[in-house]
Parts: C-alpha cells; structure tokens; sequence
C-alpha cells in the first residue's frame, strides 16, 4: 500500500512525454509502475494525465536504486514508506553510496539486460591494463554502423559470432520499436 498521498492538484504540471523526457524512462515503464502501484496513478485535470514533482522524484528515485542492484519489488517496499520531502534527500544518499562503494574485485556486479523476452546477464568488472588489452579490437577489424533512429547508432564488428549477431539484432528491433515516435506508450 502507498503511504504516501498527492493532493495539490496545482504542483500536477508534467505530461507523459514531458516525465519521460525529465525521468529518462519510458512511457511503457511509467505506465507499468503506476500499475504496479510502485508510483500513485497520475492527476487527472481535464480529461489529461498529469504528474507531479512528486511522481518525477521517485522515478528518479527508482532509477539510482536500480543503478545500485536493488530489485523492484524491494524499491516498491522502500517507496511505500517514504514521504515525498525525503525522496531528494533518499536520492543523494543513495548516490553517495553508490560512490563509496568499495569494488572487490571477487565480486562480479551483475545488470541484467533485457532485449525483446530474453534475458541476458552482463559482467561489469573493475578495467585494468590487462583487461584492456584482451578486451581491444584487432586493429584491422572493420565495423558496422547501425542507424536506430535519427542520432542514435550502434556501431558492431564485423567478426562477431552467429548467435552474438542474432542477439544484436533482437535488441536493434527492441530499440527501433520502443525509440520511434510510433510506438505504443
């Protein structure tokens, strides 16, 4: 259950694409947090969605968790008890920890990456010289520009395997589907 209430209609400003454009997450992940009652459902003022400054705190809330490896649903239990005063104040310590986290290099972190229904999980260590140089590309390796959408673009090598190359084009198709103006929100 949500704790926390909104009822100063006059602080409801933003629409879906002005939220979106503020919290960097998608209208489908808006959407789907309000029905997850992660965050309260929008203000409706003349027949139109609107969001507060409260809504966009706590999605730029949800953003640092996630960057610190917390799960949704612990978020959701977090959200539930927090009141809108303290989510600035939430967001900066969670920044802060995230920066003084000590990296042990035993320890692998570990972002799951979604393209399309598959998961995949991604390793992200602490570089160093020799990480470096195992993870360069041959010189003489030649790339492939790809084009999502109009100033976004992946560049692939070449020489990367079969499976790899299927991969690369499920999440493009994911890219091009959800960035175009097009798309369901």
């Amino acid at each position: 259950m949500l704790d926390w209430l909104m009822t100063d209609t006059t602080s409801a400003r933003y629409s879906i694409h002005e939220l979106v454009e503020l919290s960097g997450m998608s209208a489908r992940t808006i959407h789907y947090y309000v029905k997850e009652k992660i965050i309260l459902p929008p203000i409706r003022t003349g027949g139109r969605s609107r969001y507060t400054e409260a809504h966009l705190g706590r999605l730029l809330l949800i953003r640092e968790y996630q960057g610190s490896g917390k799960k949704l649903s612990a978020i959701k239990g977090i959200l539930s008890h927090l009141r809108d005063e303290d989510v600035n104040d939430q967001i900066e310590l969670v920044k802060k920890e995230r920066e003084t986290a000590p990296i042990d290099g035993d320890k692998l972190m570990v972002r799951r990456v979604y393209a399309k229904r598959s998961l995949q999980k991604v390793r992200v260590v602490p570089e160093t010289e020799d990480s470096r140089k195992l993870h360069e590309p041959p010189l003489e390796a030649s790339w492939k520009r790809i084009s999502i959408i109009d100033g976004v673009e992946i560049n692939i090598r070449d020489d990367i395997s079969r499976q790899k190359r299927k991969q690369m084009q499920e999440l493009i198709d994911y890219l091009r589907y959800n960035l175009t103006e097009n798309s369901p929100t």
